[in-house]
């Protein structure tokens, strides 16, 4: 059964098989873009991406790379009705981590600093041969009172070189990053994990690491939210919807 509130964005048809394909999605307000490459859906990986005959011709492989991705994020966008300026999230999947600081500053060109909150992620490989990203984003189509605002926050900022806000806000919705245990200026810590997140040293049984490191997170994130980010103005409950 066909949902009519659900379009398909830049349907494609992949392989011999003519596997037919959206290239994103739109669902009400909201922009779906999932499992991005830096693909031309008849090569696989664009041939002017990977550039096997002369790879030293041009910019270097990983930022032709994510050029690529972007590129193909902003069409679906645009399909939509909407532009870069509204995207709410995005996630990276690496095959490895040399390929983060091309994406992270290719992204910091394209969306010109407003870099929604972002979680990245490496892993063993990709589906098409030569990918080393792999992204999903989500954005949205702006209407009075469901629009995009970022928030700064000095205790949940990211590094500099990756450049995403600690949280946006669309409606009722809060978006954050991932967040992790990781110390903060000199808090005391071990490997860079906060000391309050781990057993103490030594220590066999006074608690559950994966336990003591979620509370850790949990308890820093809403403590800071609660005292520096109100509910956004629409929210009835006490905890907005974060995502």
């Amino acid at each position: 059964m066909t949902n009519k509130n659900a379009e398909p964005l830049i349907p494609v048809e992949l392989g011999a098989g003519k596997v037919k394909f959206a290239q994103g999605i739109k669902a009400g307000r909201w922009v779906f873009a999932t499992g991005v490459m830096a693909q031309d859906f008849k090569n696989g990986i664009a041939p002017d991406v990977l550039s096997e005959r002369a790879p030293h011709v041009g910019l270097p492989k990983r930022e032709k790379e994510a050029l690529r991705i972007w590129e193909n994020i902003d069409a679906v966008l645009r399909a939509a009705g909407t532009d870069r300026t509204n995207l709410v999230r995005t996630d990276q999947y690496y095959a490895t981590i040399k390929a983060v600081p091309a994406y992270q500053q290719v992204r910091r060109e394209f969306l010109a600093g407003r870099v929604a909150p972002s979680t990245s992620i490496t892993q063993q490989g990709l589906l098409l041969p030569g990918a080393d990203m792999n992204i999903q984003a989500l954005g949205i189509v702006p209407a009075p009172g469901f629009e995009v605002t970022h928030l700064k926050n000095q205790h949940l900022a990211g590094r500099p070189t990756a450049g995403f806000s600690p949280a946006l806000t669309v409606g009722d919705f809060i978006f954050v990053p991932g967040v992790t245990a990781s110390a903060k200026g000199d808090e005391p810590h071990r490997n860079g994990v906060a000391a309050a997140a781990l057993l103490a040293e030594g220590q066999q049984w006074a608690g559950q690491p994966i336990k003591l490191e979620t509370e850790f997170i949990t308890s820093r994130s809403g403590s800071y939210r609660r005292s520096r980010w109100p509910a956004p103005p629409s929210t009835t409950s006490s905890t907005p919807r974060f995502i």
